[in-house]
């Protein structure tokens, strides 16, 4: 029995030492054939694999609540919007600003361009918005931002109404109109400061690069400036010392005529062209009883122009519509080369001065409007010298004339002068302005003054003024409205 006992606990310890070194054995195996064949990789793989999905999901549940969110601004907006704006969201990246409907400005107000306004402002109210570098922008009540406007101020934005015209082409368009941004001008989504450009609305010379000149301060330059430097005569906010009362000198032999009762520090440019602050209708004579019409309203343009931050201009050289109504679109119809019989949509020359100033006046309701103003030409001219991106040997925007050459007026659009999406301030006809002139030749005055460069004129410019007495019309002579609120 002692015998078989010790066999039997024999037998079991070889065996558990056998199993041990199988064991073994078998790890060893088993550990080498984890490494050869890639098992810790594909365990590693399907960790990152998992990362990855995991990842996905949460952005597919993040898309799906920002399409949900919005699901219910637009939902809002139908409900009440204001003029296609939703309420604002602030951008996720200020650099680089999205523009889905309804998001904000860097400071805060709505978002302006063609995307966030893409419907036409409704309700008593217009909209006060900026754009994507924060710069103030208002849209009229019955206007949308154009889908052909430039995306913020230094590119022109462009608004246009709902009194659509249709091209041969098939594409329809309302009146449209630009905007002059004043006061410090923002260039970039982060509003630095160094980047910034400032336009005074006022009155200017521009520099013809060879002689020196005085400012509205009273500093006069050293040294020649540079030609089409912007030298400021008087701010729109002196406007009040203007003339105020004009009378003629009595003398046929007299240079100029007018300015015997004016008012102290009345600004002067080119020794005879005035802006009268006082509105007159004017008086259609050519001889020294005649008179221009002046603004309607420049204390209101004035105070306009400081709580907005800018004005609209008319996009493009004035157009005939039924009724005598006043149109800025492009044009197809062959101008008139002699006095003759409007359609609809046509180039609107041979009007006078007198005319011109009364059918801008009054364009919309609720909107104030009238002829440009040697302040709102004069201050859109250092608007687009500022950002002017046209490249090679450029001349100075206000000493840019005439593009194309013609012996007739082209169509409004066609002479290629388009910068900051403003057209033909440069060229194709001359336009009617609010400012006067005291010259006189002989026995007959020349009070209406006309602006910009003309189709058959070579020594004409964007910055020209020029004079016409106020019965005078022509073939090369038009108007373009500017609005404000």
């Amino acid at each position: 029995m002692k015998e078989n006992l010790k066999i039997d606990k024999g037998i079991t310890l070889i065996a558990l030492i056998i199993t041990i070194i199988i064991l073994v054995i078998l790890a060893a195996v088993s550990i080498r054939a984890v490494y050869e064949m890639g098992i810790v990789g594909y365990a590693i793989n399907g960790t990152q694999q998992y990362a990855e999905r995991a990842k996905e999901e949460n952005a597919m549940l993040d898309e799906t609540g920002r399409r949900i969110e919005d699901a219910v601004s637009k939902v809002k907006e139908i409900q009440g919007g204001n003029g296609g704006t939703t309420t604002p969201t602030t951008p996720t990246n200020p650099s680089e600003p999205e523009t889905p409907v309804g998001q904000k400005g860097p400071t805060g107000k709505p978002l302006v361009n063609s995307e966030t306004v893409s419907d036409y402002v409704t309700g008593t109210e217009p909209l006060k918005g900026e754009d994507r570098y924060g710069n103030p922008i208002t849209i009229p009540v019955g206007f949308k931002v154009a889908s052909d406007s430039g995306e913020d101020v230094t590119k022109g934005i462009v608004i246009e109404d709902n009194d659509l015209y249709e091209y041969t082409d098939g594409t329809k368009r309302g009146n449209q109109y630009v905007w002059i941004p004043t006061g410090t001008i923002h260039t970039d989504t982060t509003m630095t400061a160094a980047n910034d450009k400032i336009i005074i609305a006022g009155r200017y010379e521009f520099a013809d690069g060879t002689k020196n000149y005085t400012n509205e301060a009273g500093t006069t330059t050293t040294t020649a400036p540079a030609k089409g430097t912007p030298i400021l005569k008087q701010s729109l906010a002196n406007y009040a010392t203007q003339p105020t009362n004009i009378t003629y000198h009595s003398t046929s032999s007299a240079p100029y005529h007018g300015i015997d009762s004016a008012t102290n520090g009345e600004i002067v440019i080119s020794s005879y062209y005035y802006e009268v602050s006082e509105y007159r209708e004017g008086i259609a004579n050519s001889n020294t009883t005649g008179l221009n019409r002046t603004a309607k309203n420049l204390q209101g343009f004035a105070s306009s122009v400081a709580s907005n931050g800018g004005y609209y201009i008319a996009r493009y050289e004035a157009s005939w519509g039924t009724g005598d109504k006043v149109k800025s679109r492009k044009t197809e119809i062959t101008p008139l080369t002699s006095a003759g019989t409007r359609t609809n949509g046509q180039l609107w020359n041979f009007v006078t001065e007198i005319d011109a100033a009364g059918f801008c006046q009054g364009l919309y309701s609720g909107i104030n409007s009238d002829l440009m103003n040697s302040y709102a030409w004069d201050t859109a001219i250092v608007y687009m010298q500022t950002f002017d991106t046209r490249t090679g040997n450029v001349t100075p925007y206000s000493y840019q004339n005439r593009t194309k050459s013609s012996s007739n007026p082209l169509n409004a659009g066609e002479s290629e002068d388009e910068v900051c999406k403003i057209n033909d301030m440069a060229s194709n006809c001359y336009e009617w302005t609010t400012e006067y002139s005291t010259y006189q030749v002989s026995s007959n005055a020349v009070p209406c003054v006309d602006r910009g460069g003309s189709y058959n004129s070579t020594g004409i410019y964007a910055a020209s003024r020029y004079r016409s007495d106020a019965t005078y019309s022509n073939k090369s002579y038009t108007f373009r409205p500017t609005l404000y609120l």
